[in-house]
């Protein structure tokens, strides 16, 4: 799923509000990170629970922030920042 680049904006400030700072990298140490558009479902491994999956056949809604320099990715969970509702439907839209 892609946040919609009208809605894109309303999405960094939501990640910025829940994710206040980010320290730097640590494969290459700089401080400059990215929010990938794209929210990404991780499965789960079978037969795992967690509150945060959606009954999306045991899939785990995430966004990556991406280091500018080297690519390192961090992972957050979408519905934690509430980017994505409980049920698997988007917020933003």
């Amino acid at each position: 799923m892609r946040i919609p680049d009208a809605s894109f904006d309303q999405a960094l400030t939501i990640v910025n509000a829940k994710v206040n700072r980010l320290s730097p990298c640590p494969a290459c140490g700089t401080n400059d990170w990215k929010l990938d558009q794209e929210i990404y479902e991780m499965p789960l491994y079978p037969g795992s629970a967690t509150a945060f999956a959606t009954p999306r056949q045991g899939r785990y809604p995430i966004v990556m922030v991406n280091c500018s320099n080297c690519g390192f990715l961090r992972t957050f969970s979408a519905i934690m920042l509430g980017l994505v509702k409980p049920d698997g439907s988007p917020v933003l839209a």
